[in-house]
């Protein structure tokens, strides 16, 4: 095939099937996970877009905050305040989404 300077061929787009929900909701799944109660905000971010060589990352942020919470340990979960961030290293994508979060409050 023969592409002019205007055209791109994605092949990611050409095979890529369209999401659908196969289970508990983001929202649902993260209160399991964790056991938490979350009172769920109506807040909209833009999405995080991150691309690696070979995958592209479309990630929505949902804000919540925890009204019930059990006793959660877990050695590889760490809860931190925003101003531990800094403290800790963190993907580029995860960077993305922390400033998208702090830029709306």
């Amino acid at each position: 095939m023969n592409f002019s300077k205007n055209e791109e061929l994605n092949l990611f787009n050409q095979v890529a099937e369209p999401s659908i929900q196969l289970g508990p909701s983001p929202q649902e799944s993260f209160e399991q996970d964790y056991d938490l109660e979350v009172e769920w905000q109506d807040s909209h971010f833009e999405e995080v877009k991150h691309i690696f060589s070979h995958r592209k990352w479309h990630v929505r942020i949902i804000a919540g905050q925890v009204v019930d919470s059990k006793e959660y340990s877990d050695k590889e979960v760490v809860w931190l305040t925003p101003e531990e961030f800094e403290l800790y290293p963190l993907a580029k994508p995860q960077q993305k989404d922390l400033a998208r979060v702090f830029k709306k409050r």
